[in-house]
């Protein structure tokens, strides 16, 4: 009887400790965070001769991913661009905004470069939104797969950027906007938000795992916690063993 207890306990520490993983496993959850460009600098000093520009010079930062804009060779600096509505005409539109990007000036192809980081989540996905007057050139990235949604005229509108691994995503990504060759004018694109996907912990339940579990405290297999100098068949980790 009692030696069926005993196994009866074990079994019941393994189904625990497979519990606690498989909640573990569930736990990294995805986050999307959406950038509106223009909720994010309106109220930046608006430089320029025309008032309507802001150059991106410092990093952007928000929901614990930051964005780093880099002129690098490009034909311009890269910014952000007011555009107001019609307000007169139809009150109910608001003003906009979009960060311009450009390929590279006259002796390069490749021009400026975005960096999407983020030091406390993964990467997964950034979807990036354009207008509609958009002169297109190249868009690559340093890692993952980019994809183009839009329709025929406007192909390349909103580049789809993915991470090679779904269950991991990547700290950062860079991406590069270049013409398409030297012989080509300096193309640009613009953008009015960006929709990040991260993995998030929601749940917490993750430093709960058997594997971060403190080490060395062992049971004996009537459930007593026992010291390292107990020997015969213990349960270390939700793993039995024997010590001799």
């Amino acid at each position: 009887m009692i030696k069926t207890l005993r196994y009866a306990f074990v079994a019941a520490l393994m189904m625990v400790a497979g519990a606690v993983n498989a909640q573990t496993a569930k736990a990294a959850k995805t986050e999307k965070i959406t950038i509106e460009f223009y909720d994010y600098y309106k109220d930046f000093e608006k430089q320029g001769t025309n008032k309507d520009v802001v150059y991106l010079s410092t990093p952007l930062e928000q929901g614990g991913v930051k964005i780093v804009f880099d002129k690098s060779t490009g034909s311009a600096a890269p910014n952000v661009t007011f555009y107001p509505s019609d307000k007169k005409n139809n009150p109910k539109v608001l003003d906009k905004a979009y960060v311009k990007l450009f390929g590279g000036d006259k002796n390069n192809v490749a021009g400026n470069k975005m960096t999407f980081s983020s030091e406390t989540k993964k990467i997964v996905s950034i979807r990036l939104v354009g207008t509609n007057s958009t002169d297109w050139g190249e868009f690559s990235a340093s890692a993952g797969t980019v994809k183009f949604e839009g329709n025929e005229k406007n192909s390349k509108l909103t580049p789809v950027w993915s991470s090679d691994d779904a269950k991991t995503g990547v700290s950062n990504v860079t991406f590069t906007i270049s013409r398409s060759d030297k012989d080509t004018k300096a193309n640009q694109v613009r953008y009015v938000r960006a929709i990040v996907t991260v993995l998030n912990d929601a749940s917490g339940v993750n430093n709960i795992t058997v594997d971060n579990a403190k080490k060395g405290v062992r049971y004996n297999l009537a459930g007593q916690r026992v010291n390292e100098s107990y020997k015969g068949v213990v349960i270390e980790n939700g793993k039995k063993m024997i010590v001799k």
